[in-house]
């Protein structure tokens, strides 16, 4: 029979009130099962499931992760934090997997082991965490990752937001074209079948448009086109691991270049954090390029790895690279002083502000190209309804 985890609150006889967690195949069950530990149930709910939003489940993480350093900070040790995540858990999904991790810890196992089985977290947590456990510093190296992790969340929220405009006016566009083609044109088609004149060419193209065969062809297109985006963005991380065809991807214009820079920005935020975990440099190209969404960089990063394993320098396995000139003079500083986190956190900070600005710059453009498009695609419409009204005018006069 399924489980399902409760969250309850009660009151003891003895200890006074109290709360926590509990699995039962329904809510009769785990109120029986409170009542037999001699608990008074005040409140008893089921926990939700896990949420399909990308968006949700990333602030999920984030909260996670946050809670997780904060207590280790605080001097508790990884049994007593993972009891405490436990009963902190908002959703089916995460009590199961605090509950397994509990009892594997319990068991003797690593950390590292525990986490990698569990898909309720990313795949480079367990990777992050191992490299904590092996330094020595957990508590430093989850707090880099939630830095990192919690950078790249509100970028993608600002695109999001910046989109979110844009789209609604556009959407709210094609509603109103669709109304006046299905209410309005009818009614002035009515009205000009009676006229004895010869309409003009715009208006006889419009009017056109009341056919519902070509009403069909127009929803038509749009729904293939509304396909093809969700198609291609099913596809997408798959592209991106293909070598060929994440180079033409590279290539498009306008948009490729910006790709490009995206991409290498959040391999260098990988390759800090691996810095700044104490990871030799070698080791760090390889985390990169394990973990690298684009084929063409994680091709760059395991040839950087092999280049420094025979005895090249940093600089040199980057000097014939399509690497930012800023970025491999970054390189060559922080090598020659000794301080490359330093130098490579100060040029991935000023190539994702140069992103930031042209990024900013495109999208600004965007709901301004909408409302230029809605206002030509409106002034048609009312152009084609009053032409024929005008020149009725004009022969009466």
């Amino acid at each position: 029979m399924k489980q399902f985890w409760f969250q309850w609150e009660a009151i003891c006889p003895r200890d006074g009130p109290t709360n926590g967690l509990c699995k039962a195949p329904s809510l009769n069950r785990a109120k029986q099962h409170l009542i037999r530990h001699q608990l008074i149930v005040r409140r008893l709910t089921r926990l939700p499931n896990e949420s399909r939003s990308k968006r949700h489940r990333m602030r999920r993480i984030l909260t996670f992760l946050h809670r997780w350093k904060e207590l280790l900070e605080a001097g508790i040790d990884q049994h007593g934090a993972w009891g405490y995540l436990h009963q902190s858990s908002t959703d089916q999904a995460m009590a199961n997997a605090t509950s397994h991790i509990q009892k594997q810890l319990a068991q003797g196992d690593t950390l590292e082991h525990a986490l990698r089985h569990q898909s309720t977290f990313p795949p480079t947590l367990s990777v992050w965490v191992g490299i904590g456990e092996q330094t020595g510093r957990l508590p430093e190296v989850l707090t880099h990752v939630y830095t990192t992790m919690t950078h790249q969340h509100e970028e993608r929220e600002a695109v999001q937001a910046a989109l979110r405009y844009p789209i609604t006016v556009f959407s709210m566009a094609v509603l109103m074209l669709v109304g006046m083609i299905a209410f309005l044109l009818p009614r002035f088609a009515d009205v000009f079948s009676q006229l004895n004149t010869p309409l003009p060419a715009l208006t006889q193209w419009v009017m056109a448009l009341n056919d519902i065969r070509v009403l069909q062809g127009i929803l038509i297109s749009a729904g293939l086109s509304l396909l093809t985006l969700f198609w291609i963005r099913g596809h997408w991380d798959h592209w991106l691991q293909q070598r060929r065809i994440n180079q033409r991807l590279y290539r498009i214009p306008w948009v490729g270049p910006n790709w490009r820079t995206t991409h290498l920005l959040r391999d260098l935020q990988m390759l800090l954090l691996a810095l700044k975990s104490h990871v030799p440099l070698q080791q760090a190209c390889t985390y990169t390029a394990t973990f690298s969404a684009s084929a063409v960089w994680r091709t760059h990063w395991s040839r950087t790895a092999d280049q420094l394993k025979q005895g090249q320098t940093f600089t040199l396995t980057q000097r014939h690279q399509a690497l930012p000139p800023e970025l491999i003079q970054a390189i060559r500083i922080g090598e020659e002083s000794g301080r490359l986190p330093n130098q490579l956190a100060f040029v991935t900070q000023q190539l994702h502000q140069s992103l930031h600005a042209k990024r900013q710059q495109r999208l600004s453009f965007l709901p301004t190209g909408v409302l230029i498009g809605v206002s030509a695609i409106t002034l048609v419409v009312l152009l084609s309804l009053y032409l024929p009204l005008f020149q009725l005018g004009q022969a009466l006069g």
